[in-house]
């Protein structure tokens, strides 16, 4: 089990280096290794990392929500351009009369 101290510094440290390109796991063991606290556990790793993915969420929940709000006006758009061709086909297949 780990203190709040502990916990504290390991969770400023990843959402610190988390964008950094090496492992994530590894900016919770290292720390921990040097500094000679004990392991922190599995649930714990899991937590933060949930947290992390929570926090970018939170922070580009605008941006993603024009995103799938752009993707689902134009895959409307799609349906009804679909539908247009499908009357289309439609249309030219019924017998026509000749004007006499």
């Amino acid at each position: 089990m780990i203190d709040w101290f502990q916990a504290l510094v390991l969770a400023i440290l990843q959402g610190l280096t988390e964008f950094l390109p090496i492992s994530s796991s590894a900016h919770l063991v290292i720390p921990s290794l040097v500094l000679g606290w004990p392991d922190q556990g599995l649930a714990f790793d899991v937590a933060v990392h949930v947290g992390t993915l929570a926090a970018v969420l939170l922070y580009y929940r605008a941006d993603l929500a024009r995103k799938l709000d752009r993707q689902q006006k134009g895959q409307q758009r799609q349906r009804q351009h679909e539908d247009g061709t499908v009357e289309q086909i439609e249309e030219a297949q019924r017998p026509q009369r000749c004007a006499r």
